[in-house]
């Protein structure tokens, strides 16, 4: 049996798509996403684009963090950094290149360097 696709987006999603909360169009210091419901899914794919960012020397990397079972968020996965307008993606779950297992919980963490400002920030969680 095939089990249903899954997907979670920034900014204002299509039809079927739910929300990730408390990501900001614009970034301009470290934080993260609320917390994202993936109990249904095992295998994901996350993903981030970023417009042009202003600074010196600008920098950002995003990750996924999983919650455990006693309350810790745990990084399990690490999106190649972006220094300018681009787009980065990776899958993670058993049979992909990162096999670490989700839990119930994720979310989106973002890091800056360079004094920067990132616009246009879109994430994404598709899974299934």
């Amino acid at each position: 049996m095939v089990g249903r696709t899954l997907m979670w987006a920034s900014g204002a999603p299509q039809d079927g798509v739910l929300p990730i909360a408390g990501v900001p169009s614009t970034i301009t210091a470290d934080g993260v996403s609320s917390a994202i419901p993936i109990d249904a899914i095992t295998v994901a794919m996350a993903s981030a684009e970023v417009g042009a960012p202003t600074g010196s020397s600008p920098s950002i990397v995003f990750y996924i963090d999983v919650l455990d079972a006693i309350g810790n968020w745990l990084q399990v996965l690490s999106l190649t950094g972006l220094t300018g307008a681009s787009y980065t993606y990776a899958a993670i779950g058993p049979g992909s290149p990162t096999p670490y297992v989700l839990t119930n919980r994720a979310r989106f963490r973002w890091v800056i360097s360079g004094g920067s400002t990132w616009p246009n920030v879109q994430l994404a969680l598709a899974g299934h």
